[in-house]
């Protein structure tokens, strides 16, 4: 916990979105990304290289995308 009583108080700055019926990611600056489905399955993880990271989905749908340790996020992919 930092000296102002704010754990992992870091904010991400990444974009994430849905093309092409993929998960995009950018601006995950080195941190590990992992993918789950709306029920909380782990479908992939990857490391940010500095690079776009794309994630295949199996279907329509929403999914949420982790950023290192902080909250995940939401996306809907249209197929």
């Amino acid at each position: 916990m930092g000296s102002d009583g704010i754990d992992d108080a870091e904010a991400v700055e990444a974009r994430i979105y849905q093309r092409n019926g993929q998960v995009v990611v950018e601006g995950a600056e080195g941190s590990k990304v992992t993918l789950y489905d709306a029920a909380g399955r782990l479908l992939s993880t990857k490391t940010d290289e500095y690079d776009q990271l794309h994630f295949d989905v199996p279907a329509s749908g929403a999914y949420l995308i982790k950023i290192g340790r902080h909250a995940p996020r939401k996306v809907v992919v249209i197929k």
